[in-house]
């Protein structure tokens, strides 16, 4: 990851209700914490767009 320039990567499962989604693993740099858990995929902006035409979700 580190030739990518970013600190994080992550790979969510959405759930059936197009609401939330589920994050059980990720890729860190270094010492960068991991981010677990159920969210709201409204917490992140246009994400319930994005996840519906299957594209990828780039947060700055």
């Amino acid at each position: 990851m580190s030739t990518s320039g970013v600190n994080r990567v992550l790979y969510a499962e959405v759930e059936p209700d197009d609401k939330y989604f589920v994050l059980e693993t990720n890729y860190v740099n270094n010492n960068f914490p991991q981010m677990t858990g159920r969210f709201r995929l409204s917490d992140f902006g246009n994400a319930q767009n994005s996840q519906r035409l299957g594209e990828t979700l780039v947060l700055p």
